[in-house]
């Protein structure tokens, strides 16, 4: 499967279209839903292409690999639907690794991750 195959069309532009896609914001819903771990991680190598080249995005996911990825996160909740829509959190993955909840996303991503709380986020390296 190409890199270019993956951004599919759960990719939206913001810029317009027939615009260039490096200068514009692109939003991605759930854009993990039904992929391998390592298609996953393909998908964080098209992410990481995309920014250097100077696109902003915007990703809407529950996947953890792609959460420890992120530059800044926003959690919702507390829970979905009607007990959710709050702003839990805005930061960095550190930030949020710092915070040492033992509940919410901080825990399943500090499990994920394999670490104990307050220490420092070091992400997988994206591919180029």
């Amino acid at each position: 499967m190409s890199d270019a195959s993956l951004v599919g069309t759960n990719a939206r532009s913001t810029s317009g279209a027939g615009s260039d896609v490096f200068n514009g914001t692109l939003v991605f819903e759930e854009p993990s839903i039904g992929l391998h771990p390592a298609d996953v991680t393909t998908l964080l190598g098209v992410f990481d292409h995309l920014v250097q080249h100077g696109a902003t995005l915007i990703v809407i996911d529950h996947d953890l690999d792609l959460i420890a990825n992120a530059d800044w996160v926003l959690d919702m909740g507390p829970g979905g639907g009607t007990r959710g829509g709050r702003l839990l959190f805005a930061g960095s993955v550190e930030e949020l690794l710092a915070r040492g909840a033992e509940d919410g996303i901080e825990a399943w991503l500090r499990g994920h991750l394999g670490r104990q709380g307050g220490e420092s986020a070091v992400c997988m390296p994206l591919a180029t």
